[in-house]
């Protein structure tokens, strides 16, 4: 069967070409031993050839299927990490010694970062054996096909194939992913009825560990606990708040900082959420929400804590940050994931621009699993000779165009370390099963319960050099113990590597300095990490405020008196806050109560320094007014504003000259006068003008009265207002629609 298989090209090829009879009928003597001699030649290697490929048949194909975040917008990270499991999957199937008669494939499908959408590639590939391939074999160059920078999924759809049992056979043996934890809860227990074996890439949701098929090979988040604790230790402080995100995501996270939070004798502040979660105190932020948001910078206010955990995803963390700059809330250190999204802190969010939110952020300190090993030597066990340096230099020069450049729409995604690494660790289990413990392949494609457990157990048992380092499982977890990395964001803009944690020990980066520089605070400005003695003393925490009228100002960590417009309230045990003044309310000149608004005089918002004086055509009859209540038709308010009158305090009686024609030649006068309130008295132009209620229509065309006469009342100038006796009047001339400018009695400015 080898021989024919081998040969029957050639014979066909040979049997559509005409016989050399018919084209050559007489072959010369010498020609004829040059041809029998090649033709000799040609039989040998053709021997040669058929030997070997009977020696070497053709490698069977093993197929994993993988369900990966190519396209979506959520984290559209899978093209980046597809290309690290490309090249291990290179080194792999390139290895005799790994899998010898055998060749791993992956059959990759973009899951969109959406758990919806995964769980359903899952059911498809389960039920119906369809694969719905994401661009196989289009170049990286060519999958933003529209040059707009971005890698869409409806540009990428047309590229994608639809694979069945015809293409990927045997049936897979293995999941890779999905790489997104909402998908991965979701498909995790099924795969699990469906014994099928699963390895994550980068799920990280802590949830995950509970499933007992699971396997991954980054850290879940709830490693970060103890590096981050480890720190807080270290930087001198006994005490901390963390603020949680939804309780459906986060509330493993939240169980499981507090558990550590307790080994280590450190106080979790807030409110207790133990109905909630498990053991769990802090602050809340369920939903996308600035009023959320708030209630919660209100509540960091009042607990003073210098360091703030942020179990949440990246929006609730720029709308908290800007809550807390609008309230004042300054100079805390924020303790974020380290995989949220790149430059998360410089965007703008609901009243903060992007600089007030960086601002806000700057000298945070991340945690996040170290992707790439420290020692670049090292070579990798599932290659011959690739070393973890010669794999991220390869990763990184495979998305980058001949200048350079990332191609487009490519977003380096380091967690290509643990998809390596997950394809390598599928390679090494199945070596222990099909060649050290013989179990057929085709039962492991046909999830025997059996070749099940063996290749669980294999799994279990991985010990190899990977990307990220060495890749162990202790028994019963899902996960590596791996190495945490904490980066601090410095004022240059990036992240910097200033501690790894490890196997319950924290170590510092001595070259690293530790930026605690913040706004009119005295602190240890640059501190070297080789000085850990010295981390303790530099941050002080927040100050207590103790005097009656003052609160903490947390941009100097000074106590300070209330500003006007505030009132020093009780906030909880903790202490003392500076508050508004309520509607109807104000504080001012030291006051540490807010006070009612007088009668007359309203304050319609908070934290109002002074009460408003009602205006002219209104009043307000009762303390602590929001709002004046408007005066009749034809009534004005009084002096103390807190009626309305018809004849004012503050008035001008003025004669007016009417006049109306009657013919051409005659011409009737008649006067009329009336009182209108004055609202200014004041030099427009060198001119003293009187701005009235009421208009004026003086006859100024008339050549014999340019000027009226006036009396003025109440008005507190000197000079202007009328005798006690009476009698004396200025004359008046109008100056604009409301206002008359002011005349002596021989009608001089």
């Amino acid at each position: 069967p080898g021989l024919s298989s081998v040969i029957r090209p050639s014979r066909r090829r040979a049997a559509a070409m005409p016989p050399c009879t018919r084209r050559s009928p007489v072959i010369a003597a010498p020609a004829l031993s040059i041809l029998v001699a090649g033709l000799v030649a040609a039989a040998v290697k053709a021997e040669a050839a058929v030997a070997g490929a009977v020696a070497a048949p053709l490698r069977q194909r093993i197929w994993l299927t993988a369900i990966q975040p190519f396209t979506g917008g959520g984290w559209d990270a899978g093209i980046s990490m597809r290309v690290g499991a490309e090249i291990m999957l290179e080194e792999i199937n390139s290895l005799s010694s790994l899998l010898p008669g055998y060749e791993l494939h992956i059959a990759w499908q973009d899951g969109r970062c959406d758990a919806k959408v995964g769980y359903e590639i899952f059911l498809e590939n389960e039920y119906d054996q369809h694969y719905q391939v994401f661009a196989p074999g289009v170049p990286i160059n060519e999958l933003d096909s529209n040059g707009d920078s971005t890698i869409s999924t409806n540009e990428t759809l047309v590229m994608g194939q639809t694979w069945n049992t015809s293409l990927v056979a045997p049936g897979p043996v293995g999941l890779l992913g999905p790489g997104c934890s909402g998908a991965a809860l979701r498909v995790a227990p099924v795969a699990f009825k469906a014994r099928l074996s699963m390895i994550s890439n980068s799920a990280t949701r802590p949830g995950l560990s509970n499933f007992p098929n699971f396997f991954r090979t980054i850290i879940p988040d709830t490693k970060f606990n103890a590096a981050w604790l480890a720190m807080i230790e270290l930087l001198g402080q006994t005490s901390v708040v963390a603020v949680i995100g939804e309780t459906e995501n986060w509330a493993s996270m939240g169980t499981a900082l507090a558990r550590e939070a307790f080994e280590r004798n450190i106080e979790l502040k807030g409110f207790v959420m133990s109905e909630m979660i498990d053991g769990f105190t802090g602050l809340q932020i369920s939903y996308d929400s600035s009023t959320a948001a708030q209630d919660t910078a209100v509540e960091l206010l009042r607990l003073k804590e210098r360091i703030v955990i942020l179990l949440m995803f990246e929006l609730r963390n720029r709308l908290l940050l800007c809550e807390n700059y609008k309230i004042g809330f300054l100079n805390a250190i924020y303790m974020p994931f380290g995989w949220l999204k790149q430059g998360w802190w410089s965007e703008s969010v609901s009243e903060c621009s992007a600089h007030q939110v960086n601002h806000m952020a700057m000298g945070f300190i991340a945690a996040n699993a170290l992707h790439w090993r420290r020692d670049n030597n090292s070579v990798l066990s599932c290659s011959a000779n690739m070393t973890a340096g010669h794999l991220r230099q390869t990763w990184l020069k495979r998305q980058r165009t001949s200048s350079g450049n990332l191609e487009a729409g490519i977003a380096l995604a380091n967690e290509a370390a643990s998809t390596a690494d997950a394809v390598c660790m599928f390679a090494q289990a199945l070596h222990k099963v099909l060649l050290d413990r013989a179990v057929p392949l085709r039962e492991l494609s046909a999830r025997t319960p059996a070749a099940y457990a063996e290749i669980q157990d294999a799994l279990s048992h991985s010990d190899f050099e990977g990307a990220q380092g060495r890749v162990t499982f202790t028994p019963g977890m899902a996960e590596p113990s791996g190495t945490i990395v904490l980066q601090q964001l410095q004022s240059d803009g990036g992240l910097i590597d200033i501690a790894t944690y490890q196997q319950a020990h924290l170590t510092l980066e001595p070259s690293a300095i530790l930026q605690l520089r913040f706004d009119d605070e005295t602190v240890c400005a640059h501190l070297s990490m080789s000085s850990s003695a010295l981390l303790g003393s530099c941050l002080v925490p927040y100050l207590q405020c103790p005097a009656r009228g003052e609160e903490l100002d947390f941009r100097t960590n000074t106590c300070q008196a209330c500003p006007d417009g505030t009132e020093l309230k009780q906030s909880g045990p903790d202490g003392l806050i500076c508050t508004r003044c309520g509607p109807g309310t104000y504080a001012s000149n030291g006051h540490v109560t807010c006070t009612p608004c007088p009668v007359g005089t309203y304050a319609p918002g908070e934290g109002t320094p002074i009460c408003s004086t009602c205006p002219l055509d209104g009043y307000a009859d009762h303390t602590g007014a929001t709002a004046c209540t408007p005066c009749p038709q034809g009534m004005l308010s009084s002096r103390d504003g807190n009626m309305c009158v018809i004849d004012p305090y503050y008035y001008a009686s003025l004669l007016s000259i009417c006049f109306f024609s009657m013919f051409s030649a005659l011409t009737v006068f008649a006067s009329c006068g009336y009182k209108t309130r004055i609202t200014d008295v004041s030099l427009t132009d060198g001119k003293l003008v009187a701005t009235t209620l009421t208009e004026h229509y003086i006859a100024h065309r008339w050549r014999f009265a340019p000027t009226t006469w006036v009396t003025l009342s109440g008005t507190g100038v000197p000079g202007l207002d009328d005798p006690p006796a009476g009698g004396r009047r200025l004359r008046a001339r109008r100056h604009h629609k409301y206002g008359l400018e002011l005349l002596t009695r021989e009608g001089d400015p």
